[in-house]
């Protein structure tokens, strides 16, 4: 007849014993290790979510609706983001006058990555100039606002219909349905840049 159990006893038995028992203490103490790493985790997480400031660029203006309401990550923002913007810039860059038309386009200049500022530079300041030579004052009510094109990721293209009224000098022009557009892009550094812009308005 078989054994089918085998009892161990004596010297055996307390060799088995202090064996289990040592690795028992080892998962034990592993236990109590991990636990200690999570709280750290755990307490390093909130006190770092209590430090962390996220700092979004909106412009001084906002001419949207109250209820507002945008999305914008490190770098990128949905489509509501880049309208805040291209409202506040078609607003500053259309209504102008021969006093402060250089004022407004050294912050659209200022808005461009340096390598395009310089390249649009001599463009921007031949229209400056000329606004300036003949006291040329605008000012444009938004009529319609296209909605945001992707021209690729992060990129967008905003375009403003309305009537302009322009005075040269003390003549005062017709009325005229014009736009204003504008490109904008969020970089990988999180930074919104123009990346082109113009308008019909003086055409």
């Amino acid at each position: 007849m078989k054994n089918w159990f085998i009892i161990k006893a004596g010297t055996d038995y307390e060799d088995i014993n202090s064996a289990l028992i040592e690795v028992n203490e080892i998962l034990w103490k592993t236990c109590i290790f991990f636990i200690i790493v999570i709280i750290a985790l755990v307490i390093g997480y909130l006190n770092l979510k209590d430090t962390v400031t996220v700092n979004v660029e909106m412009p001084s203006t906002i001419y949207q609706s109250k209820d507002l309401t945008i999305r914008r990550g490190l770098n990128w923002a949905d489509a509501s983001y880049y309208d805040v913007w291209g409202r506040y810039l078609a607003d500053e860059m259309t209504n102008f006058e021969a006093g402060d038309i250089a004022h407004k386009y050294a912050i659209l200049q200022k808005m461009m990555r340096p390598s395009l500022a310089i390249k649009k530079d001599a463009q921007i300041q031949e229209f400056v100039k000329n606004i300036v030579t003949n006291k040329i004052k605008q000012t444009f009510t938004i009529m319609q606002a296209s909605e945001p094109q992707e021209l690729e990721k992060n990129k967008f293209r905003l375009i403003y219909n309305g009537i302009s009224q322009i005075s040269i000098g003390t003549k005062t022009m017709p009325k005229k349905e014009c736009h204003f557009a504008v490109d904008l892009k969020i970089y990988d550094d999180g930074v919104l840049y123009v990346e082109d812009f113009g308008t019909n308005c003086l055409q």
